[in-house]
């Protein structure tokens, strides 16, 4: 059997400690050493609640939400213990459950060929392990990645930001060095996903947790449920009450409660339709939601915009007063002594999709390579963050833009001079009469940024198409297309749902490294 130690993150507006959490805590203990950690402050008479449960229980405000409360267990525990268990379980309290023994799942997880897993996943900037419950094997536990993750853990303003920078960032980083993972429910098995139908899941698979937000509205594809006590009370042996009582103890009505979980879409969505007044408050929200998207993208330029414009004049002050550069600058090198590379004709690269995106985070970088503007990017779901620009004539005033003709010889470092490796770079077509091996050498330099995981799209004139593929596949690099998409590196989850079109007379090559080379 398996040791495990697990963390629980938690956290309560009125200093307490729910029963429910006492329920979880209490069952999570049977199969682990549990720590507990509340982002809030309580009394040591409060927290005597868990005490029999927990190797230790602490509560005070910090402020950096779920990951914050586990970043501190482990700066308190140490990774020396830590790593001598055969897996951590991080958790939260913002679940009801355990409905179900969990030895099964335990023992279905444990099985699985996988280095760390969770219940569910979703996607944002790409597909993630959901934070409320994941579980860390021991190659994880021993790694420098995944504590150098949690190091960087800071107060957020909100949990948008959270879940943005930590919750989809860990397993991209993970993924990043290698670490395979998976979840008990598969993300495309919508029937059994409990964000889509969780009496179903609960139901159907023996979910073993019903999140609280389910009774909340805050499961956007979340629909109606006529009778969930009975559907809890028929599978499951969990107590109804403790549900009622956190609910009520939140400030709620039961019966508002279930008539907002009965009417969140009309019973029998086929014959009977929406409800005339249930209709109008779909389209409404249908009609707003791009002005409101157009409003947040508008907030969040400007913010980008004084954030670049106060980075720029740091700089300057910085450069007069001869301080040494900061380590993230982005240097930009060629040799000039060499015959220039010209780009081709501007603008031939369209994106077919708006919904197309990119396993990207905020720590990855994308390099493009030609007359790219914002509409580009923004369709393939790529903020001008993260991107470096090269040869965008009219982008004078962007710091993360600059030129060369030498696309031979260019490379990306920083001021201490290690190479910028990026995730994603993408080419406008090279001038008609570049030679091949100029192409070669080309797609050589090009090669020489690139890690295992790194994506590389080319778009080239069609007839050319034949030519550009055998040095590809020269220089080592690889077609990434699946049936369903894009596969990079060994990501299973082929996350790239529609292959990228360009416009007619020209080809999209899109290509990757060899498994584990970088």
């Amino acid at each position: 059997m398996n040791k495990r130690i697990c963390f629980v993150a938690g956290f309560d507006a009125n200093g307490q400690i729910a029963d429910y959490v006492v329920y979880l805590v209490k069952a999570l203990s049977q199969f682990a050493d549990v720590y507990y950690y509340g982002d809030f402050d309580a009394s040591e008479a409060t927290l005597a609640k868990l005490k029999p449960y927990c190797i230790e229980a602490f509560a005070k405000r910090h402020g950096k939400y779920d990951f914050g409360s586990w970043q501190e267990l482990i700066h308190h525990v140490g990774r020396q213990k830590i790593s001598q268990y055969d897996e951590l379980i991080l958790t939260n309290d913002s679940c009801y459950g355990p409905l179900f023994d969990l030895a099964p799942l335990f023992a279905e997880m444990e099985g699985r060929n996988n280095d760390f897993w969770g219940l569910t996943s979703a996607f944002q900037h790409h597909l993630h392990i959901q934070s409320y419950f994941i579980a860390f094997k021991k190659p994880v536990l021993q790694s420098d990645t995944f504590y150098q993750f949690f190091d960087s853990i800071k107060p957020e303003k909100n949990f948008h930001a959270v879940c943005s920078k930590y919750e989809d960032r860990l397993t991209f980083v993970l993924n990043k060095v290698g670490f395979t993972h998976s979840t008990f429910i598969d993300y495309d098995d919508l029937g059994n996903h409990p964000y889509v139908d969780a009496m179903n899941a609960i139901v159907s698979r023996r979910f073993p947790f019903l999140k609280v937000k389910f009774f909340l509205g805050g499961i956007r594809d979340q629909g109606p449920v006529a009778d969930w006590r009975g559907v809890l009370t028929n599978v499951s042996d969990y107590p109804i009450s403790l549900i009622e009582d956190d609910l009520e103890g939140r400030g709620y009505n039961l019966a508002e409660i279930d008539s907002a979980v009965r009417e969140r879409r009309p019973e029998g969505n086929g014959a009977g339709g929406l409800r005339p007044k249930t209709a109008i408050k779909h389209a409404v929200k249908f009609l707003l939601r791009p002005f409101l998207e157009l409003f947040d993208a508008r907030v969040d330029d400007k913010v980008n915009y004084q954030f670049t414009a106060l980075k720029k004049r740091i700089t300057e002050l910085t450069e007069q007063l001869d301080l040494p550069s900061d380590q993230s600058d982005y240097i930009l090198s060629d040799h000039k002594t060499d015959t220039p590379l010209l780009l081709g004709a501007p603008n031939v690269f369209r994106v077919a999709r708006r919904d197309l995106k990119f396993p990207l985070t905020r720590e990855s970088e994308v390099l493009t390579i030609g007359r790219f503007g914002d509409y580009d990017l923004a369709t393939m779901g790529i903020e001008d963050s993260q991107v470096i620009a090269l040869n965008n004539e009219w982008l004078e005033s962007d710091p993360y833009s600059y030129k060369t003709k030498f696309l031979t010889n260019f490379f990306f470092h920083t001021i201490n001079r290690p190479r910028i490796l990026f995730d994603f770079i993408i080419s406008q077509p090279l001038h008609p009469k570049t030679t091949p091996a100029s192409i070669a050498a080309f797609i050589d330099n090009l090669k020489s940024s690139m890690h295992a995981a790194s994506v590389l799209v080319l778009a080239v004139p069609s007839h050319q198409k034949k030519t550009y593929t055998e040095l590809l596949s020269k220089a080592g690099l690889h077609p990434a297309h699946t049936e369903r998409g894009l596969s990079v590196s060994t990501d299973p989850y082929r996350i790239y749902r529609d292959k990228i079109n360009t416009i007619k007379g020209y080809k999209v090559l899109i290509y990757k490294l060899d498994k584990g080379e970088s």
